[in-house]
């Protein structure tokens, strides 16, 4: 049974909206109540239609009083570093990663083995 969703309440953005929230949320660092209040629509209906502008490309960087306020990038903490067991450089994929692959496997079979120990 396929339940129908009730669309008559739906408002749609139209295009000078979107060109408007986007001046007001990059060049004049507007609050999501602010714009609100300018577009006649809810702080909440802003933020999700920036959060949709930035999954379709947009650059949205708000500026504020206090300078540009800017999305970090997800991977910013990719990089070489150095393992805490053996020492050597490995590619680590975020910041907490600090043990190589290869000490990794190793603890892992030191923590089974001891395991195994403590059973018998």
């Amino acid at each position: 049974m396929a339940v129908e969703m009730d669309k008559s309440n739906i408002i749609f953005w139209t295009e000078d909206e979107m060109e408007q929230l986007i001046d007001l949320w990059n060049n004049q660092g507007r609050s999501s109540s602010e714009i609100g209040l300018i577009l006649g629509k809810t702080p909440k209906a802003i933020i999700s239609k920036i959060k949709r502008l930035r999954r379709r490309g947009v650059e949205l960087v708000q500026q504020t009083r206090w300078g540009v306020r800017k999305k970090q990038p997800v991977n910013e903490d990719k990089g070489y570093r150095k393992c805490l067991r053996c020492r050597g450089l490995f590619l680590s994929k975020h910041k907490l990663n600090r043990i190589c692959r290869d000490c990794n496997t190793i603890n892992k079979g030191i923590n089974e083995a001891s395991i195994m120990r403590l059973l018998k």
